[in-house]
């Protein structure tokens, strides 16, 4: 995680703890000739709708503007991580374990079993 998307997690999170979400990523990325802040959260509760985001990125985006800790332009995105939500931390797998998942690693792995070997791991330390 970058210098930036730490501290993007650290002023999002009040934001969204309060709002009795979850913050799932923080992603800074630079697509074309723009840059991306991309903040997703979900609702643990029920599925997160568009008005959650919105409240979201309005208060996040009042204190990105006041503090500036971005030099560069970007667009502020909020939205909740979707269908294929991306497994990073501990309770994502946990909550991966309960539902039918489809694993694609992010790096290559030269056979399939390596990759059953980690997830077998991954389940069994759990």
């Amino acid at each position: 995680m970058s210098k930036i998307t730490e501290q993007i997690e650290q002023l999002a999170l009040p934001i969204i703890e309060e709002l009795n979400l979850e913050l799932v990523d923080v992603e800074f990325v630079k697509e074309g000739r723009s840059w991306f802040l991309r903040v997703f959260v979900d609702n643990p509760e029920a599925p997160i709708d568009i008005e959650q985001c919105a409240v979201v990125s309005e208060k996040l985006s009042e204190i990105l503007d006041e503090i500036d800790p971005i030099e560069q332009n970007y667009f502020l995105e909020v939205s909740s991580p979707g269908a294929e939500r991306p497994l990073k931390k501990d309770k994502d797998f946990d909550n991966a374990r309960e539902n039918s998942s489809t694993l694609k690693p992010m790096n290559r792995l030269k056979t399939r079993k390596n990759l059953k070997d980690i997830c077998y791991r991954i389940m069994r330390n759990k």
